[in-house]
């Protein structure tokens, strides 16, 4: 291993010819000084020269547990450079930092250079920035605003259908309007978000979550499923905002109903609400797929979903409400034997 210029050659091929592009030229002790990365790669995209100031850049990495960060994308970069032989000019992003990346091929050797010009400081960083957080921004936004309003569009269509089936619209007009209205509300809400706020009222908490046990009966009698019920009234009230409440239950049984298989012989859906001393306590459970070690510990995060069609967002979601509720959620489940969830609301 051969220092040079004060970096390192890992590898002693063509060290002459180096010795002459990084000496005489003066061209690796220039990028020293302008703090400039340098990494070149051979043939085989194997590490033969890195120089001082990558080094640097790559210690201050390894504190953050990514040493390989520069030499990982430098390969990445690799087969795309060798292809056009043209000079690429790259942006990557990692933690807070900006990395502007030059690459260059010299088809003399098939060596790649890449050079990492680190750009935290500069108003071009801030603008990259800006415009990155504004589009993971619009992205949350989307994919939240699609999945708040399918759950009431559900109920809609479940209701419609059992007018149709009763030939007695007046029977389920109230409850169809009810969720036209919460639609209008979660606009509302979407559109309101530089103005947020809560909107949480006292309430006895048995009785409410028997109302809303009452919105999912319908679709359960639809898709033959056996809705169990043990909700407990309590003398003690808690202080929620009903609607984002309710948005919760109704994520949580969406869930459940997609991991029902159709042809399933017993699908049960079940929720239980009981008097747990300082708080009120909610479980709810259901005999579908359920899921294994590995993807219960990813469920939670946000946009992560087994679904063909999942959008990841229902139960983060639900999990910030009961969090921004004071209380707590969680999830418990085995493989091909259901799912319970669990949440706790402080008492008022």
């Amino acid at each position: 291993m051969t220092k040079l210029g004060g970096g390192i050659i890992k590898s002693p091929m063509s060290v002459t010819d180096r010795n002459l592009f990084f000496c005489q030229s003066l061209i690796g002790n220039i990028l020293d000084i302008l703090e400039v990365g340098l990494i070149i790669l051979d043939g085989k995209n194997k590490v033969v020269y890195k120089n001082g100031v990558l080094l640097a850049m790559e210690k201050r990495l390894s504190q953050q547990g990514e040493s390989e960060f520069f030499v990982k994308k430098a390969q990445e970069m690799a087969p795309d450079l060798r292809a056009s032989g043209q000079t690429v000019r790259r942006y990557h992003v990692y933690g807070d930092r900006l990395y502007r990346v030059f690459g260059l091929y010299d088809a003399r050797t098939d060596e790649v250079i890449y050079m990492f010009d680190e750009r935290e400081a500069a108003s071009e960083y801030e603008r990259l920035l800006k415009t990155k957080k504004q589009m993971e921004t619009v992205s949350h936004l989307a994919a939240g605003f699609a999945h708040e309003l399918r759950n009431p569009l559900s109920i809609i269509r479940g209701f419609i259908q059992l007018s149709r089936m009763t030939g007695n619209i007046d029977k389920y007009y109230g409850t169809i309007l009810s969720e036209l209205n919460r639609m209008n509300r979660i606009i509302d809400d979407f559109l309101s978000l530089s103005r947020k706020k809560e909107n949480k009222e006292r309430c006895e908490p048995g009785g409410f979550f028997t109302t809303v046990a009452e919105i999912i009966q319908s679709e359960c009698l639809l898709r033959n499923i056996d809705l169990r019920l043990q909700i407990t009234k309590t003398a003690r009230y808690v202080l929620i905002d009903k609607s984002m409440m309710i948005q919760v239950v109704l994520n949580l049984f969406r869930n459940a109903v997609e991991a029902i298989s159709e042809d399933q012989k017993e699908k049960i859906f079940s929720m239980e609400g009981r008097d747990d001393g300082s708080q009120y306590t909610v479980v709810i459970q259901d005999n579908g797929s359920g899921m294994d070690e590995a993807v219960l510990r990813q469920i939670g995060k946000p946009f992560f979903t087994t679904k063909e069609n999942g959008t990841g967002v229902g139960l983060p979601l639900s999990q910030k409400i009961i969090s921004e509720h004071g209380g707590k959620m969680t999830i418990q489940s085995e493989k091909g034997k259901g799912t319970t969830i669990c949440f706790h609301l402080p008492y008022n």
